[in-house]
């Protein structure tokens, strides 16, 4: 018994203070994390323009969910304890989608590592 409380008191002592210290906002233009404890005080913003990809795994019986935001760096913002995490991924991506520039697509030649084609020449295959 002695060893079960020992074991679990240091996570949900952790998990109350990230509860108290660390908000999350999402705005139309960034994912904001602030954290304001009495030992740090850090703010950490990303334009969702520099968003790679969006990770997320369920807690709780799907009630809430811990996200990972990958950034084209590298760089991760870790979100835990989420409400509506399902809904905030789909926000991020769709926002991503909306704000990115639309030079950097490439076409399907392009991605496929073919030459495209010249303007009104036959292309490649059968005539």
């Amino acid at each position: 018994m002695l060893g079960t409380t020992l074991f679990w008191i240091p996570l949900t002592i952790a998990a109350i203070g990230r509860g108290l210290f660390v908000n999350y906002k999402f705005t139309n233009k960034r994912i904001s994390v602030s954290t304001n404890a009495p030992w740090k005080t850090e703010q950490l913003d990303a334009a969702y323009q520099e968003v790679k990809e969006v990770r997320s795994i369920p807690r709780g019986v799907g009630a809430w969910g811990d996200m990972v935001v990958v950034l084209r760096d590298g760089s991760k913002i870790e979100m835990r304890a989420l409400d509506r995490f399902r809904e905030l991924q789909e926000y991020i991506l769709k926002r991503r989608d909306e704000l990115a520039p639309r030079t950097n697509e490439l076409t399907q030649e392009e991605l496929m590592g073919e030459a495209a084609p010249a303007k009104g020449g036959k292309g490649k295959g059968f005539a």
